[in-house]
């Protein structure tokens, strides 16, 4: 028994945190932590998180809904444990974002190479 990584979307995006997230179910004790796209928890439950109902753990995939303490979510997809750990999905913003800079700069100095 360990944990299941998930990442979701927020049903009620009129909140401070991001629209997409990503939940922590500590399938053993049958609870849930929600982090947001910088890295801050929902809500200031501490470990193990949320309580979910005793079915709910093994009935998880995506494209369903469940709530996170009283907030409705709904599972996009599982994620490995190492995107969680290595951070990779709290930089994947701030990668998609270098790499659109890239390219822009590429296509201008494309750009400027045709015009000489």
């Amino acid at each position: 028994l360990g944990r299941i990584y998930f990442q979701v979307n927020v049903e009620d995006a009129s909140t401070r945190h991001d629209a997409t997230g990503i939940i922590i179910v500590d399938v053993g004790s049958q609870a849930v932590q929600m982090f947001d796209r910088l890295g801050r928890q929902y809500g200031n439950r501490p470990d193990p998180g949320y309580p979910l109902k005793a079915g709910e753990v093994d009935a998880l995939k995506a494209g369903m809904s469940i709530k996170v303490g009283m907030k409705p979510v709904k599972l996009v997809t599982a994620l490995p444990e190492e995107a969680f750990r290595s951070g990779e999905f709290f930089l994947r913003k701030e990668h998609d974002q270098r790499v659109k800079e890239e390219k822009r700069r590429e296509k201008e100095s494309a750009a400027a190479q045709l015009a000489k």
